[in-house]
């Protein structure tokens, strides 16, 4: 995920290699001690490098867990810095409150029995926990891969309802179950016309937005990259 540029470690272990090898073909002392001080340079800097990328890493971590109350995990390199949090199985990022109507009707032998509802909820949509949340920091520092699962309808809470209609046919009257019946399918059939709303793009860009600040507070010149989400 952080791309194939040569990491500065492999990079390190390289030129101690070639000090190794320069110090027994050179033979001079100063020669050796030239080859020392640039390998101790190069060590330096990427131990500075390295101790700043996890303290990036660390401080992204605490800043999205002070703002969603949940801390993702990240890694450097793919290599773990920051494990996830456990304490959330979900979050709710957004909510909305809408109406919904339904009919339930029968007819049987020319008589029709009717049931009209109408009822206020408020919906929440966030995110499953439990399903892989990511964040990969390259080596360089300049690249941030996000993984996060799909948004998804966490709740959906009835204020209240009305009964706009409630007929018997003359002979087709309505029965206890099939009052129950109807309230499922209204509950169903609203959650339903929830897909056809932005909630869930909305919750996405919700998170999006708070990411984005949080990477441009912590690593303003770095790219942002949202990977496929994949349970692979």
């Amino acid at each position: 995920m952080s791309g194939s540029k040569t990491p500065t470690h492999t990079i390190v272990k390289a030129i101690a290699i070639i000090i190794v090898i320069g110090a027994f073909v050179t033979g001079p002392s100063y020669l050796v001690s030239k080859f020392k001080d640039v390998f101790l340079e190069l060590l330096r800097g990427s131990n500075e490098e390295v101790n700043k990328g996890w303290d990036t890493a660390k401080r992204i971590g605490k800043d999205i867990d002070d703002v969603i109350h949940f801390r993702p995990k990240i890694t450097i390199g793919q290599k773990s810095v920051v494990e996830a949090s456990k304490e959330l199985a979900e979050i709710s990022l957004v909510e909305k409150s809408f109406e919904h109507a339904y009919v339930w009707e029968h007819t049987w032998l020319g008589s029709t029995k009717r049931l009209k509802l109408k009822g206020h909820f408020i919906a929440k949509a966030g995110y499953d926990l439990t399903k892989p949340f990511s964040i990969d920091i390259s080596e360089d520092g300049m690249t941030i891969r996000t993984t996060m699962p799909p948004a998804k309808i966490n709740s959906l809470e009835q204020i209240d309802i009305d009964v706009l209609q409630d007929e018997n046919g003359i002979w087709n009257k309505i029965t206890a179950q099939e009052r129950q019946n109807a309230m499922n399918a209204f509950l169903t059939d609203a959650k339903r016309a929830l897909d056809q709303t932005s909630l869930l793009a909305d919750a996405d860009a919700a998170l999006m937005t708070r990411l984005e600040k949080i990477f441009r507070k912590n690593a303003p010149t770095a790219s942002i990259i949202r990977e496929p989400f994949s349970l692979q």
